[in-house]
């Protein structure tokens, strides 16, 4: 079937097709409905549909398919290019002070690692040869001195003169005196010199500079036993486990408190957000000078009494503790106070004011959390996506070097070090293949990306439209895992659509990667008397960054409910992005709200989750008292559990083994990862199931059997839907 509608034949099945209604942003005329005991008069309805909103699937944007094969087929060229030419060695090697590559020809086969040879106490960074071993004490090594360059000039018979520039260098045997190391598995470096350790004590030292005096140098200086201690990890497998088995527990019942308490959660933070600004804007206006430069001496009496009421239940904060706004001058001070005063006006009455949007959107809060309780694989999607897109980001990484490696590489000095820096010298083929597989990748991520945000709207669409007064109801009817068909129909159907929608992206991304470089290889080298140029230049740079950037946030915003409309009437990537552009503008107020309060509740649970991970882990692991009770529960559990009491026991060894910081970081990043992936799986369900409400209620009529009663106040009230006893009397 879907073969026969992809090349455009007829096929028609009584027990398969299903007619798709078509929505639109301004309610349609009104179709009378036939009783729901009466046949159907028209042969496109299927009775046997469940989810009768959710239109048939068919093959969309086929030429965008079509488009994305060829481009892959033209990357699967460049990668069997880069395959068949690539030379690795031209990236780890070093060059000799002639220019030869150590170990790749030139009599240099042999020869794979670069020894800089010493000059007294130090080593001649700007000689370097290449050698088969490090060398050992009392080994010589022919080691390059000083260049002679001598100038002849030889007459010519018609008066013309040929200048003969010749170059000697004579390389004389130096006995080593000094121990080498091998070092990143190319190079032979004194024993006494420790590259990364320098490395690690100059960074330890910045951070000590920078961080010192506050609480961040308290994980400064932890940092470089923190950085040896993580290498213990891999020996730590059950600690591991734990960490991301509480990870897992912690975000779930985060889930479980927007369930039941999202409304109070988001009241609660515009209330206190509008007492904390009316608090710092009294504090302000406190300060001396500071309402007398505002000229609020000569307010009413009556406006005066309310501000000096208002003053006065609010707590007074000691100003002398903070003499940095003692120092303000009173006319910024007092407009920093009334500017937060006016703040928390707005707080109080974008809460009365927008109470029905912000219910409606706290609403699709609670109803994402319980379709996720109702659906548990809709929390593997976000793993799904990240995985899929590691893999792209890995294919980037490594096919950039490998086609850099096919291109001419010459060496480079460099801060005074010759071997060790090399430059590319690039053709314009080589930059057309390096864009092609930057641009590939890109492309290819942000479509793996997509197929889960798809597959989620899909799910979440067909329980929004199963039959169902309840939400008990409604999972008994759902149908065999909505979103594993959803990710079928995401690579099949609609795979020219997903396509069609992340070049945009992809494209967007990828001129900001050419600008950024753009910047750094053109700018930089922009030199004047003043620099001003290079500051124009930058200026320019990050203008055009800005722009695009804000440009590809629109693109991401407006892709995610066309996904969903795809999801939903299974229509072209065109009409269902003009389709969600339409219902976007006529409810821009909720769709707004629900966007701030889902990414406010995600960012601050995720991060008060890791903290809270973090601080309990750290408690408990520094007093130690869990220890010996893990050691008293594997005892008990010897004689009937000998498995667990075995895993027990080596759970307290490992535990032994780290310190308190190191399982406190790691408890607190793994709950940090766990909490995002979940709450992205909310966020993505409650702005499918806003946009569901909306591309429902678009006929006048919501046919859903089961929503929350704000969503019908909310359709009511915007002449969406019509009022529930009109709409009995209707059909």
């Amino acid at each position: 079937q879907l073969l026969a509608q992809c090349l455009g034949v007829p096929f028609s099945s009584a027990s398969t097709m299903q007619g798709s209604r078509s929505r639109a942003s301004t309610p349609p005329p009104r179709v009378v409905r036939e009783p729901p005991g009466a046949a159907s008069s028209s042969p496109n309805v299927s009775q046997a549909c469940d989810t009768k909103a959710v239109a048939q699937r068919r093959c969309t944007d086929f030429c965008c398919l079509l488009a994305l094969l060829g481009f892959a087929a033209c990357a699967v060229q460049v990668a069997i290019f880069a395959v068949e030419r690539h030379d690795l060695r031209k990236l780890v090697r070093g060059f000799d002070h002639r220019g030869r590559l150590c170990g790749v020809g030139n009599g240099t086969e042999q020869q794979k690692l670069l020894y800089w040879c010493p000059a007294g106490d130090v080593l001649n960074w700007a000689s370097p040869v290449c050698v088969s071993l490090c060398p050992e004490p009392g080994s010589e090594v022919l080691c390059p001195g000083q260049r002679e360059v001598t100038d002849e000039e030889l007459a010519q018979e018609d008066g013309s003169i040929v200048l003969v520039r010749t170059e000697k260098q004579l390389l004389s045997p130096q006995r080593v005196l000094a121990e080498s190391q091998l070092w990143m598995q190319g190079y032979c470096v004194p024993a006494s010199m420790k590259p990364s350790a320098a490395l690690i004590e100059q960074l330890q030292s910045m951070l000590d500079t920078s961080m010192s005096g506050n609480a961040a140098g308290l994980f400064a200086a932890g940092l470089p036993q923190i950085a040896m201690s993580l290498a213990v990890l891999v020996d730590t497998p059950r600690v591991i486990c734990c960490c991301i088995f509480g990870a897992i527990v912690l975000s779930l019942l985060y889930l479980l408190c927007l369930h039941y308490f999202a409304v109070l959660f988001v009241h609660f933070a515009i209330l206190g957000s509008s007492i904390a600004a009316a608090i710092a804007g009294c504090s302000l206006l406190s300060l001396p000078g500071a309402s007398n430069a505002l000229g609020l001496e000569s307010v009413p009496p009556a406006a005066a009494e309310v501000a000096s009421s208002l003053a006065s239940a609010l707590p007074r904060v000691d100003m002398t503790e903070f003499p940095l706004m003692n120092g303000l001058h009173p006319l910024l001070a007092g407009s920093a106070g009334a500017g937060l005063l006016l703040l928390a006006l707005l707080g109080v009455v974008f809460l009365v004011y927008s109470w029905r949007s912000l219910t409606v959107a706290c609403d699709c809060i609670r109803e994402a959390c319980a379709v996720i309780f109702a659906m548990p694989s809709l929390l593997l999607l976000p793993v799904f996506d990240a995985a899929l897109s590691l893999t792209a980001v890995l294919l980037l990484a490594t096919g950039l070097p490998v086609l850099l490696s096919t291109a001419h590489v010459e060496s480079t000095a460099l801060l005074g070090v010759t071997g060790l820096f090399r430059n590319f010298e690039l053709g314009f083929a080589d930059y057309g293949r390096l864009a092609t597989w930057a641009f590939a990748c890109l492309w290819f991520q942000e479509i793996l990306g997509t197929l889960g945000h798809f597959a989620t709207a899909y799910a979440v669409a067909t329980w929004y439209f199963v039959p169902g007064r309840n939400l008990l109801l409604k999972t008994r009817n759902l149908p065999f895992f909505p979103a594993l068909k959803g990710l079928f129909f995401a690579s099949t159907c609609h795979l020219g659509s997903i396509a069609r929608g992340s070049f945009a992206i992809a494209l967007l991304r990828f001129l900001r990667w050419a600008i950024f470089l753009a910047e750094h290889m053109l700018c930089r080298k922009r030199e004047d008397h003043e620099g001003s140029q290079r500051r124009r230049c930058s200026f320019l740079s990050r203008l055009c960054q800005s722009l695009i950037a804000s440009l590809q946030l629109w693109a991401e915003f407006l892709n995610e409910y066309a996904y969903i409309d795809i999801a939903l009437s299974s229509e072209p990537y065109k009409e269902a992005a003009k389709r969600a552009c339409n219902l976007l503008k006529s409810h821009a107020a909720v769709v707004a709200l629900l966007a701030l309060i889902s990414k406010f509740l995600c960012f601050a649970g995720s991060v008060a989750l890791s903290v809270v991970a973090g601080l309990v882990t750290y408690a408990l692991a520094a007093g130690h008292p869990h220890l010996g009770s893990l050691g008293e529960l594997s005892q008990d559990l010897r004689g009937s559990y000998h498995r667990t009491a075995v895993e027990i026991k080596h759970l307290e060894a490992e535990l032994q083994i780290l310190s308190p910081q190191v399982v406190a970081f790691m408890a607190g990043v793994t709950t940090l990862f766990a909490s995002r992936a979940v709450l992205s799986a909310v966020d993505a369900t409650a702005r499918t199931l806003l946009y569901c409400l909306l591309w429902d209620a678009s006929d006048g009529v919501l046919d859903a059997t089961h929503v929350p009663e704000s969503f019908r106040i909310f359709a009511e009230a915007k002449g969406l839907a019509k009022p529930k006893k009109l709409k009995q009397i209707v059909q």
